[in-house]
């Protein structure tokens, strides 16, 4: 940067012939076009030097900013369900979850085919009410218990 602005300085000073020769010299014969553009328009190239040294320390505030703010917790925190989703996602729990719902509806599947809807209802609410302890013989006691 210092060297061509140092040139850029002197550019309009040069004839056309040495600056034909330095175009050539610094970017060759296919860039030559790049080069001249530049020398003759230095003075942006200054200009945003001179705004990005300036500017050095406002990246820095507005990050400090940011990361006071509400909105950085909420992205964090955004950010720590997608990596526990992606997570949960590749477990191995959550596929026994799902292998596990796919065998109750091949059960299910299969207890229709055999039976019909109704006697799969009856079947699959018998089970439930069993379980539960609300089974057709819920009152009978088995002889071997006594009360006393």
């Amino acid at each position: 940067y210092d060297i061509l602005d140092e040139l850029a300085t002197k550019w309009q000073d040069l004839t056309d012939i040495q600056r034909a020769s330095l175009t050539e010299l610094l970017a060759g014969k296919y860039q030559g076009n790049v080069m001249s553009s530049l020398m003759a328009n230095f003075e942006t190239a200054r200009q945003a030097t001179e705004t990005a040294y300036n500017s050095a320390g406002s990246a820095t505030k507005e990050l400090d900013n940011y990361t006071q703010s509400i909105q950085y917790s909420l992205d964090q925190m955004k950010a720590k369900f997608e990596e526990l989703s992606v997570s949960l996602l590749d477990s191995d729990f959550l596929k026994g979850l799902i292998d596990t719902g796919t065998s109750a509806l091949n059960i299910v599947t299969q207890l229709i085919d055999k039976l019909g809807i109704l006697g799969t209802l009856f079947t699959v609410g018998g089970g439930i009410a069993g379980a539960k302890g609300h089974g057709l013989n819920h009152s009978i006691q088995a002889p071997f218990y006594k009360t006393t």
